[in-house]
C-alpha cells in the first residue's frame, strides 16, 4: 500500500491506458511533462479538494470523487508535451547527465502511445499530498518547473539522482521489455534495494505540528507528574514519562532539523 500516482493516456472517451505509476514518491520526469497553464487549469479544483477533505466529511469526499474520478488530475496535450519535454532535456543534460538515456526512452515511450488525434496524458498524482498539503505540493511543482525552465539546478526536490526508476520514470512493466536502460536500473535496484526518501517538502507550515506537540508536552508532564504523586514509580508513570520525554527530544529535533533547511533555502 500507499500512495500512489498514476501517469496515463487517454484514448477513447472515458478510457485511459495506464503508461506508468509511482508509490510513494513522485517521479520527476512526470513534473517535467508540466508547464505553468497546465498547473494554473488545475489549482483551483485541488483547493476545492482541499478544502473538502478539511471539512472532513466522509460521505461528502466519498460522493465527490465518485462522481469526478478523473478530477484533479493534470491534462497534457501533445504540444505541451513535446514542449515540456524539450526543456526538461536540456535541464537533465546539465544537472544530471546520467539519466539522459533512460530519460530518452522515455521520451520516446509516451510519444509512441499518440497514436490518435485528440490524446492526452492525465497525471493522477493527488495522492502524493498526504505527504504534506494539496497547497504545499502544488507550491512546490511550480517551483520545479520555474527551475527547469530556467536551467536552475539547485534545490531540485524530487530527482532521485540514485534511484532513476522511483525518482524519474515511474513502474511499467511494458516499458521495462521495450528499454534495456530501464532493465539494467531495475536489475540494479533489486540489487542495491535504494532507501530513497518519501516526498516531504520543507516549508515554514512543517514547523506547525512540532511546535504544537512542543505546547502540549507540558500537560502530559503535570499528568505523569500527577500520577508519580498519587502512584510512585509505577509501570503507568514509568511509560508516561518515558514517552513524554521522546515527545520533548524528537520535537525540539525536529524543529531544529527543519529550521536550518529553511536557512539554507535562503541561503541559495
Amino acid at each position: 500500500m500507499g500512495n500512489r500516482a498514476y501517469l496515463s493516456i487517454q484514448t477513447e472517451k472515458d478510457t485511459n491506458v495506464l503508461l506508468f505509476e509511482a508509490n510513494n514518491s513522485l517521479p520527476f520526469f512526470w513534473i517535467g511533462l508540466l508547464d505553468n497553464e497546465i498547473l494554473d487549469n488545475v489549482k483551483p479544483v485541488w483547493l476545492e479538494i482541499e478544502e473538502l477533505l478539511n471539512s472532513e466529511d466522509d460521505d461528502k469526499i466519498e460522493d465527490y470523487f465518485r462522481n469526478n474520478p478523473n478530477t484533479g488530475s493534470f491534462r497534457v496535450e501533445k504540444k505541451s508535451f513535446l514542449k515540456n519535454i524539450h526543456k526538461t532535456q536540456l535541464f537533465l543534460e546539465s544537472y544530471a547527465p546520467e539519466s539522459i538515456p533512460i530519460f530518452n526512452d522515455f521520451r520516446s515511450y509516451i510519444d509512441s502511445k499518440f497514436a490518435k488525434p485528440n490524446q492526452y496524458l492525465l497525471l493522477d498524482i493527488i495522492e502524493i499530498t498526504g505527504f504534506t498539503s494539496i497547497s504545499e505540493l502544488m507550491t512546490n511543482l511550480y517551483d520545479e518547473i520555474k527551475k527547469i525552465e530556467t536551467q536552475n539546478l539547485q534545490g531540485i526536490t524530487h530527482l532521485v539522482r540514485h534511484d532513476l526508476i522511483a525518482g524519474g520514470t515511474g513502474f511499467s512493466t511494458e516499458f521495462e521489455e521495450l528499454s534495456s536502460f530501464y532493465a539494467k536500473e531495475m536489475k540494479d535496484r533489486m540489487k542495491n534495494t535504494p532507501n530513497y526518501p518519501n516526498v516531504k517538502i520543507t516549508t515554514k507550515k512543517s514547523l506547525t505540528p512540532h511546535i504544537a506537540v512542543l505546547i502540549l508536552a507540558p500537560l502530559f508532564t503535570y499528568i505523569t507528574y500527577r500520577g508519580y504523586i498519587k502512584e510512585g514509580f509505577s509501570s503507568t508513570v514509568i511509560i508516561l514519562g518515558l514517552s513524554n520525554m521522546m515527545f520533548y527530544c524528537y520535537s525540539i529535533f525536529r524543529l531544529i532539523q527543519i529550521t536550518t533547511v529553511l536557512k539554507s533555502k535562503k541561503l541559495k
